[in-house]
């Protein structure tokens, strides 16, 4: 079964768990015979339907029984009786021997995964995956089933259905300096239990002590292949058990990159939605059809003088075609003869000097008229002050193919009450035409799972000036500078800007020369890396 799930600009593929290959081979217990008892032995029969088992073929579904899988059936007596054999290998189907007395038709059988007894099920708060696309740890993670055993001659013959359901992520990076990373361990918490202690019924899995977080480690043992981690690749994915039900879920990616030894997370939020027993699900992890890091990146060619027409290192980008043109600094340093002088038209910012109302820029980029325009001075102002800013020292970003981490996640638009283009946040004034500037400290609370979808993320892009990328407390990876659209009521030759880092907010003013960020409102037209204001 194949059904697409929408979530918030992304869509996602829920697959049912399809029947398997017809050249599937059962392994049998060597000496069995699937006709006949022995020893006072019970054959219970596993049969070849693909829910049946307990490791996963991600292709079509397909489940296998893995070795050291046993089973649990309560005899007539109502005693608990454990197989008595288990598979070697991995296998298509199986016959169990079970001992005890079974003179009725049918029975109930439980698989409550390894290590575990009768119908009492743990669903792993820590799991591990050592292995790409691997599902090997199901058993030990959490999956378990129960089926119907009918007799049939002198055996019984059962199918598992799987309790829990399994989320899958498959992260290929978009970004050449997310390509250098390793995942290291996904982190999901939910608004509700996703994890805990279960007992198996016929109507699912009943709780009893649950949680809201599970993390699964993605790396191998010393010296292993992955010991480093999963690459970012499209056949390296990762599996996670949960708890069926909705769920509104925060996942943080644990990624490092062992050449520069930064690790952080990029950190993804999905919505409510009902997640079923027995089913397998494809998780999104781009919001903009790139690969997963692109949400969070910083292109490198969005720094601007204000309202100019290009870039500030437009014809010089880092990433230019002709390498020979690839001028502009992307670490500390400068080069100055080929940063925006007076009189360049392309490059250069706007020097009006609006003497009297509302000064605003006439360029797309920084006119309000436009689609795809920076805020102005006063939606500045309603994110500062009432956007909750919050300081995540560990979310990773990318610009001019090097990582970084740092930044600050702020309330988008339409979840900051009375959020207004015409005035300020003290709701009086309105600072295209009256300077004002408050300085406010951000949270350094993680985020909650609830509050986690209503925000989105700004890297600290620090500034260039007279051609050189800023150092010291201004520094790339420290402090954000983000242009408005307004002119500065106070200075005729300023404009408006947001300025942050892990200490403080405000939206103060600034010399028009600076070569600050311009990011634009995100739009269903947006492209690119970003950043994006939302």
């Amino acid at each position: 079964m194949k059904t697409n799930i929408f979530y918030t600009l992304a869509l996602g593929a829920l697959l049912g768990l399809a029947s398997c290959a017809d050249n599937d081979m059962a392994q049998h217990n060597p000496g069995g015979n699937a006709d006949t008892n022995d020893d006072g032995l019970t054959t219970f029969i596993a049969e070849k339907p693909t829910d049946t088992r307990t490791s996963m073929n991600y292709a079509n579904g397909a489940f296998f029984w893995e070795a050291g899988d046993y089973i649990y059936v309560q005899d007539d007596d109502g005693t608990w009786q454990k197989s008595s054999n288990a598979p070697t290998a991995k296998t298509a189907s199986f016959e169990f021997k079970v001992p005890g007395k079974f003179t009725g038709n049918t029975y109930t059988v439980y698989y409550p995964g390894k290590g575990k007894t009768n119908n009492k099920v743990t669903i792993a708060a820590a799991q591990t995956q050592t292995e790409p696309d691997d599902t090997k740890h199901f058993g030990t993670s959490g999956d378990c089933g129960i089926g119907t055993a009918v007799k049939s001659g002198v055996n019984f013959n059962f199918t598992i259905k799987h309790e829990p359901t399994i989320l899958v992520f498959n992260l290929t990076a978009g970004n050449a300096a997310f390509k250098k990373c390793h995942l290291t361990r996904i982190e999901v918490t939910a608004t509700d239990n996703i994890t805990g202690k279960y007992t198996l019924t016929t109507g699912g899995l009943a709780e009893s002590i649950g949680a809201k977080q599970i993390i699964l480690t993605t790396k191998g043992a010393p010296s292993s292949p992955t010991e480093k981690g999963f690459a970012l690749s499209s056949n390296n994915r990762s599996y996670m058990i949960i708890r069926p039900g909705m769920h509104t879920l925060k996942v943080r990616f644990w990624l490092k990159d062992y050449s520069t030894g930064i690790e952080g997370t990029v950190t993804k939020s999905y919505p409510a939605f009902t997640y079923a027993p027995n089913t397998y699900y494809n998780m999104p992890t781009s919001s903009s059809g790139g690969g997963f890091d692109s949400r969070s990146g910083a292109s490198g060619n969005n720094y601007y003088m204000w309202d100019a027409k290009e870039n500030y290192w437009y014809g010089y980008e880092w990433n230019h075609p002709n390498h020979n043109n690839q001028l502009q600094p992307t670490d500390n340093g400068g080069c100055p003869n080929y940063s925006p002088q007076p009189g360049d038209a392309n490059r250069y910012a706007n020097t009006t000097k609006f003497f009297a109302g509302v000064g605003e820029g006439s360029t797309p980029l920084f006119n309000p008229a436009y689609t795809n325009h920076v805020p102005n001075a006063n939606e500045m102002s309603w994110y500062q002050e009432k956007g909750d800013p919050h300081w995540d020292a560990n979310e990773l970003w990318a610009t001019m193919g090097k990582l970084h981490k740092g930044g600050m996640w702020f309330k988008k638009r339409t979840n900051i009450p009375g959020f207004n283009s015409n005035v300020c946040a003290n709701n009086s004034t309105d600072m295209r035409s009256t300077f004002r500037s408050v300085t406010t400290h951000p949270s350094h609370t993680p985020l909650t799972v609830a509050e986690q979808t209503g925000y989105f993320f700004l890297p600290p892009t620090g500034y260039y000036k007279e051609g050189y990328l800023s150092v010291g407390f201004s520094d790339l990876g420290i402090t954000g500078f983000y242009w408005s659209s307004s002119a500065c009521p106070l200075d005729l030759e300023e404009s408006t800007v947001l300025i942050f880092s892990s200490t403080e907010v405000k939206v103060y003013r600034s010399r028009r020369n600076f070569g600050y960020v311009a990011a634009p409102f995100r739009t269903s037209s947006s492209t690119g890396e970003g950043p994006f204001f939302e």
